[in-house]
């Protein structure tokens, strides 16, 4: 199987449906740019009326906990900073794209509730202000590569999904040995493919990987660690493999990798249970109101 399914090929088939908006593409690089201000980062943005509201309604929201109401995104950026504004651009955008082409064989409600997850427990995992969040992008990213097998390879991909169902193997190795690597692998390759940093995609690509030398193992550990967290508290039961708390605080090689005590786990669960609802509320309504 492994022989007729390839990454770039899977990218390659979708790449035209699953693209960035030309305003968001635009947006992230006057971020890169050193020379871009405030104004201009703020003036590509409002070319996208629905993406402007969207942004101000999410820096809004109980999440940010602001003292005053921000109505302007370039009064945003000064106070959230641009970093993070790219990341709730490309957080918006990314979940557009994908609902407007999903099979129906996904569950998108559950799909975003999970990735949501994911991304707030990385940011509190790691504790690393500067890069909270790369940490919640990548976490909120991680999976999207699940979507493009379901769009091109439905019968393996539900396959897979069953057997993970119906055995103590979990899904990303039973994706290991019937394709040679994992959803993940090509969540990070679309990453790439959107010209996005090294710093998103590579901890995506090798967060299931035995990898030895790496800058970025730490961070893979620490998104591995976020999806098992997510997997304790997920709405739907996900068969014989379903991850318990219990098993996931006594993995001590996983916690020493990400850089975290056991005993900050519950405190860190508590955390992101209190903003998970109002991110999903702004960047999928419709997942908040099902949970």
């Amino acid at each position: 199987m492994s022989e007729s399914l390839q990454i770039p090929q899977l990218i390659e088939g979708v790449e035209e449906l699953l693209s960035l908006p030309d305003v968001v593409i635009r947006a992230n690089e006057l971020i890169d740019s050193e020379t871009a201000d405030v104004e201009s980062i703020a003036e590509v943005i409002a070319l996208d009326p629905s993406l402007t509201a969207q942004l101000l309604k999410l820096v809004n929201s109980a999440f940010y906990g602001l003292p005053s109401k921000i109505e302007t995104i370039s009064r945003a950026i000064t106070v959230i900073g641009m970093q993070e504004l790219r990341s709730l651009i490309l957080s918006a955008s990314a979940v557009e794209v994908f609902n407007k082409v999903a099979p129906e064989a996904i569950d998108m409600n559950d799909f975003w509730f999970r990735s949501v997850y994911v991304g707030l427990a990385a940011k509190q995992i790691s504790g690393d202000r500067r890069k909270a969040e790369m940490f919640f992008l990548t976490g909120l990213m991680h999976d999207v590569g699940k979507i493009v097998l379901f769009m091109k390879h439905d019968a393996i991909a539900n396959e897979m999904l069953r057997e993970a169902m119906d055995s103590d193997k979990s899904l990303h190795q039973i994706e290991m040995e019937k394709m040679g690597f994992t959803a993940s692998q090509v969540s990070s390759a679309l990453l790439q493919n959107w010209g996005l940093a090294e710093t998103l995609y590579e901890p995506i690509s090798i967060m299931y990987e035995n990898v030895e030398a790496s800058p970025y193992l730490k961070d893979a550990a620490i998104l591995r660690l976020a999806a098992r967290l997510s997997d304790c508290t997920e709405p739907e039961v996900k068969g014989k493999n379903a991850d318990k708390l219990s098993t996931v605080l006594e993995d001590r090689h996983l916690l020493k990798a990400a850089g975290v005590k056991a005993d900050d786990l519950e405190d860190i669960m508590n955390d992101v249970n209190l903003y998970c609802f109002d991110v999903l509320s702004v960047i999928n309504p419709e997942a908040s109101m099902v949970f």
